[in-house]
């Protein structure tokens, strides 16, 4: 996959700072090789053996081996020939679910998955581990409803009366678990209608036929923010934003008006440095975020990469507080207290019966 080649690196942390809290660069490096790799500024094929593995198992972890340009790997190639069989699942299943919700009447669009990965250069290398579909919230009910009168889904195990989705356990053995969103996100004040989203749809052209997906301005924005919840677990996600055709400018005020332009201009200002991508100084300019607060979020995101255990989870929630205004805190922080225990709850159940 070609980026352009243009650079933008984040400032460093403090070596001081990195000392103290006693911060890892391993993690670091290796992704830096490993989208230096990406990219071509560094030769995968000219790296010594114990290299190009450790560059592989990052890429591996990050969802994005098949992109390494050194196809003739053996170990490239068992992780493309994989990569594909599960695509051709995921496809199959989605395809099922949307149009069994199109037949009931119910307006639906796929989020990430194979919406994001019909825009890649090869669809069928990006990989997902559910189904991820966005309804209106007056629809959540038949929805579910009509999923599981076509055979899709076996029963909706998770209500999300907290949360942003609903969940449905696969009817088959080769089918997902389908996250069914009612919103974006429950991680922030959003001001988002998915009534409005669902007017601004657009479909898809995929190996099996068409997938209704958001307008490209609304996944520049809808992707960053995800990306940025999870603290940019995942270089894939990264690569959905890369392949984008879309205005930067008009995406960013979404996002301002969505109150997400913190945390999407964290994982746009990542996407521009790793992957080369020349996302305008018109668009960072319209969301606002100041360099202060930009900062902030790239050193503590540096601290969540770089970090374990109970001290990672600390950086990750501290970098999900920064991405939220002081005014909206309390209301987000209860709402995440109500949704974490409705889906514990709920988890533990399909985990005790899937023991017994």
């Amino acid at each position: 996959m070609a980026f352009a080649q243009v650079s933008y690196p984040a400032p460093p942390m403090s070596s001081w700072l990195a000392t103290a809290l006693g911060l890892s660069t391993a993690a670091r490096d290796e992704l830096d090789l490993l989208c230096d790799a990406l990219t071509s500024e560094v030769s995968l094929a000219s790296m010594a053996p114990e290299l190009q593995d450790r560059v592989i198992a990052s890429a591996e972890k990050h969802g994005v081996a098949p992109l390494l340009p050194m196809p003739q790997h053996p170990r490239l190639q068992q992780l493309t020939a994989a990569s594909r069989a599960r695509f051709i699942r995921a496809l199959r299943f989605t395809r099922r679910a949307t149009d069994a919700l199109e037949a009931a009447r119910v307006p639906c669009v796929v989020l990430k998955g194979v919406a994001a990965g019909a825009r890649w250069v090869d669809p069928t290398v990006r990989q997902q581990s559910d189904c991820d579909l966005l309804v209106a919230r007056d629809d959540l009910d038949r929805a579910s409803a009509t999923l599981i009168a076509a055979g899709v889904s076996k029963e909706r195990f998770y209500e999300g009366k907290h949360g942003h989705n609903a969940a449905l356990t696969a009817a088959q053995p080769t089918g997902l678990t389908i996250e069914l969103h009612h919103a974006l996100s429950s991680h922030y004040a959003m001001t988002v209608s998915v009534t409005e989203l669902l007017s601004r749809r657009t479909s898809l052209v995929t190996a099996q036929g068409p997938v209704p997906a958001l307008a490209a301005e609304d996944d520049a924005a809808y992707l960053a923010m995800h990306a940025a919840t999870h603290a940019l677990q995942r270089l894939a996600w990264l690569v959905d934003l890369a392949v984008l055709r879309v205005d930067w400018v008009e995406a960013a005020r979404r996002a301002v008006a969505w109150g997400v332009a913190a945390p999407v201009a964290l994982a746009w200002h990542e996407t521009r440095a790793r992957l080369k991508v020349p996302i305008p100084a018109a668009a960072f300019e319209a969301l606002g975020v100041s360099a202060a607060q930009r900062l902030a979020m790239q050193q503590l995101l540096r601290a969540s990469r770089a970090t374990e255990g109970q001290v990672h989870r600390g950086f990750d929630i501290a970098l999900r507080t920064a991405f939220v205004s002081p005014l909206d805190w309390p209301a987000v922080l209860w709402r995440k207290v109500l949704a974490k225990r409705e889906e514990d709850a709920a988890y533990e159940r399909v985990n005790r019966a899937s023991r017994t």
